[in-house]
């Protein structure tokens, strides 16, 4: 699970039900940040920062820059802007080394580069976990956080593989009670 909000919280201990989105086709579903075709848009970027993400974890670096792209992309989307620092801003005072901004700098590139990148992206297999407000327990936590979970899809390779050795079986199973039906009769 990646989380995709900086505004929200979620706490240890805290349960939602949540509306779960295909990322590739948001414009049906419910998401946080926006259902249209700038959502679907701002999705795609966050999923392909997500893919990224998972490319390489043991790179803590890495991930936190991909992290700030993520939550700065959807900082202040469909008017969620609970806290009033965003994201690069507190990277930048906070985080970013003294006078070496290197990870401003490269979460700024990446940003642009998720921006160029998502219309080229397939976020299929990406699933949007928006929490639904009012159900959490505790309730006095506030809306919790958005998250963005990867299921990959089985490949076509796969499937076929799983359905030739069901048949195989199948056929194995069918001759075998055959062959035993026919023993029976000729004793």
């Amino acid at each position: 699970m990646i989380c995709d909000d900086w505004s929200n919280n979620s706490y240890l201990g805290e349960s939602w039900t949540a509306t779960i989105t295909n990322a590739a086709n948001v414009a049906s579903g419910a998401p946080m940040f926006g259902n249209n075709s700038q959502g679907q848009a701002l999705y795609n970027e966050v999923a392909w920062l997500g893919a990224q993400l998972l490319a390489d974890p043991t790179n803590t670096t890495e991930q936190t820059e991909i992290s700030f792209a993520m939550w700065d992309l959807t900082y202040g989307q469909n008017n969620t802007t609970e806290e009033t620092t965003s994201p690069l801003q507190y990277l930048s005072e906070n985080l970013a080394g003294g006078t070496s901004n290197s990870e401003y700098i490269a979460t700024t590139n990446l940003i642009s580069t998720a921006q160029s990148s998502e219309s080229n992206y397939n976020s299929a297999g990406w699933q949007i976990l928006t929490p639904i407000p009012g159900t959490q327990s505790p309730g006095s936590d506030g809306t919790p956080q958005e998250f963005l979970v990867y299921t990959p899809e089985p490949s076509q390779a796969a499937i076929l593989g799983a359905d030739l050795l069901l048949f195989v079986a199948a056929v194995f199973i069918l001759r075998r009670r055959g062959l035993l039906a026919t023993r029976r009769w000729q004793l």
